[in-house]
């Protein structure tokens, strides 16, 4: 919306979050019916991190290939970011401490468990995938961390 008074009926941010993550859907959704777009969690993106990545790309549908696992984009905000930080816009920078902990080795791609403000956000094609190309995603061997 156009009015950042009323952000805080719509997203879990410093300002109303209690220094935590909030269960899903207890704020207003937007007008397409969506909850939490904005804070409660930052959103961990396939893009690589360049800061200059904008100004060196084309203004329309810019491609930014996913190359390394660090650094990634992350975006929006969390419940630990003010109001005035909060953008679907705004772009962070992951960075490979939030897995310090991860006990796995190999460490996971998806566990953060020292970032309990990132989160991944799950999407449904609108025209699902064919047999074939789901089986050539699930069959590609899982890229290296660290």
């Amino acid at each position: 919306g156009e009015d950042a008074k009323k952000l805080s009926e719509y997203a879990w941010i410093a300002e109303n979050s209690n220094e935590s993550t909030q269960k899903v859907g207890l704020k207003k959704a937007n007008p397409w019916g969506l909850f939490d777009i904005y804070g409660n969690v930052m959103e961990w993106t396939s893009d690589q991190y360049e800061a200059d990545f904008y100004e060196r790309s084309p203004e329309k549908n810019p491609q930014n290939p996913s190359i390394k696992l660090y650094p990634r984009v992350v975006r929006g905000g969390s419940y630990k970011h003010k109001a005035e930080e909060i953008s679907s816009a705004r772009r962070f920078q992951s960075e490979p401490k939030w897995k310090q902990l991860d006990p796995q080795i190999p460490k996971s791609q998806w566990w953060f468990p020292e970032a309990p403000f990132l989160g991944m956000r799950l999407v449904r094609p609108l025209n699902p995938p064919s047999p074939e190309e789901i089986k050539a995603y699930y069959t590609k061997a899982p890229i290296d961390d660290y």
